[in-house]
């Protein structure tokens, strides 16, 4: 079963929302959440095919696969 905390609902959401974004674009959005954090999410929400990712490094832009 698929679950997301509430952070990593918003990250969809918001990666839905504007399209290609950068993970700095993330951090942004939702300050008091660490870099680190948003990474992992990343690579969470990447697992789960809820986020595609294009790109490598520092040029990553991540799309919503819904």
């Amino acid at each position: 079963p698929l679950y997301l905390n509430l952070r990593q609902k918003k990250i969809v959401a918001f990666v839905a929302k504007e399209g290609p974004v950068k993970v700095g674009d993330i951090a942004r959005v939702f300050p008091s959440v660490s870099i680190h954090t948003i990474k992992k999410d990343m690579l969470y929400l990447r697992q789960q095919n809820l986020v595609e990712v294009h790109g490598v490094l520092k040029g990553t832009l991540y799309t919503s696969k819904q």
